[in-house]
């Protein structure tokens, strides 16, 4: 009960900042940027703020883009580069979040952050499309208490960024978005997989960039990722893996793999120790791996959005869903996305191994054909294009 009580005064507090931030008045040419990714040390400057952040403080002189971090840590890093960052809890970070025209985040809005939210302009850059449901779509959906006791979730955005047309009826659907508040304009992260951009390297997975280069030394004939989705109810989504059987098909077909698993997860736990590897390696994974993604050759993976970045790649996916009716059941699956996806879909650990002997070369005419409906561009001029956009309403 005391915890209850303490989340419903730090609710309330919220609350009323969030109520007088509406007092402030706004500059439009004063974006800031907000985070959410973390690991054990600090918060991780990654995903589509990370691209927009970096676009925008590059390219455009008319805004001043400044980084909000939720520590000092992650600013530090940054003004190490040359740019504006300030924590939060900082004079400044508060001060920069009351006078923000506009807002840009990437999926959570922190809550330290919404409170001082009142009259931007919150642009959602989200974070990309899966295959799973999401938002209100979701089985995991806000009640209206949690809503009050989480103000800063589902948080209505002056635009809401999507993939493409085709993806944003999804963000329609998933959000509750009026369609003259979608940006089709593609994601800033999407750049980086085509595009070097400059400081990308600020928190890039160097670990799973070293592992590739390991890898790729001894010349496979392909080198796999595994990606699967994290499992909301904090399974292991590696449990029906015989590591044993999967080594010995890899060195059957010539080929090297590297699971790395959803940020949320953690492969520490879960590395089986009484079993030799050599042509499987693991990757923690906490980082960014963006740039970097362009290096395998093949995507396995399950309901991830990964998906949606190895078709922007133009690159080969085997889905591997071997609890997808408890998923469905639970976090939920859409069936059109599901039934697009080109490549071999398995449900048993056994038909992975005959996947993993199949020519994938055989799917390229449906994967130009998923390519052609999931994305009006391939060009990596996502965040030009969000920048434009944003740039447009500024007089609205």
């Amino acid at each position: 009960f005391g915890n209850l009580m303490g989340r419903f005064l730090r609710a309330s507090f919220d609350w009323f900042i969030y109520g007088l931030s509406f007092l402030m008045p706004r500059d439009p040419r004063l974006w800031i940027f907000i985070g959410w990714r973390r690991n054990k040390e600090r918060e991780i400057f990654a995903e589509n703020p990370k691209y927009e952040f970096l676009y925008v403080a590059r390219h455009e002189k008319r805004v001043r883009p400044i980084w909000i971090g939720q520590a000092a840590a992650i600013c530090r890093v940054l003004r190490a580069r040359g740019f504006e960052a300030y924590p939060i809890g900082s004079l400044r970070g508060v001060y920069y979040s009351l006078r923000a025209g506009y807002t840009f985040i990437g999926g959570l809005f922190q809550s330290r952050n919404w409170r001082y939210a009142g009259r931007t302009r919150v642009i959602q850059l989200w974070h990309s499309k899966s295959l799973k449901k999401t938002g209100f779509n979701s089985p995991y959906g806000l009640t209206r208490y949690n809503r009050f006791l989480n103000g800063n979730l589902f948080r209505e955005a002056f635009r809401f960024v999507a993939i493409s047309r085709y993806l944003a009826r999804f963000v329609t659907s998933d959000f509750a978005v009026p369609p003259e508040q979608l940006l089709p304009t593609g994601i800033p992260k999407h750049d980086a997989l085509i595009t070097a951009i400059p400081d990308a390297d600020i928190d890039l997975d160097t670990n799973l960039d070293a592992l590739i280069e390991t890898a790729r030394a001894q010349h496979p004939k392909r080198l796999i990722l595994y990606g699967p989705t994290f499992r909301p109810d904090g399974t292991n989504p590696i449990k029906d893996l015989d590591f044993k059987a999967l080594n010995e098909k890899l060195r059957s077909t010539g080929d090297r793999m590297i699971i790395s698993l959803h940020p949320k997860s953690s492969t520490r736990d879960w590395i089986p120790a009484d079993v030799a590897l050599d042509r499987i390696s693991f990757s923690q994974s906490d980082l960014d791996i963006y740039p970097v993604l362009h290096k395998f050759d093949v995507l396995i993976t399950d309901y991830s959005s990964l998906t949606m970045d190895f078709l922007f790649l133009d690159k080969p996916l085997i889905l591997y869903a071997f609890d997808m009716e408890t998923f469905k059941e639970g976090m939920g699956v859409y069936e059109d996305l599901w039934e697009l996806m080109p490549g071999p879909k398995v449900y048993t650990f056994a038909d992975l191994l005959k996947a993993l002997e199949e020519d994938l070369g055989e799917y390229a005419g449906k994967r130009a054909a998923a390519r052609h409906t999931l994305f009006d561009a391939t060009d990596g001029g996502g965040a030009k294009r969000i920048t434009a956009a944003i740039l447009s309403t500024m007089r609205q």
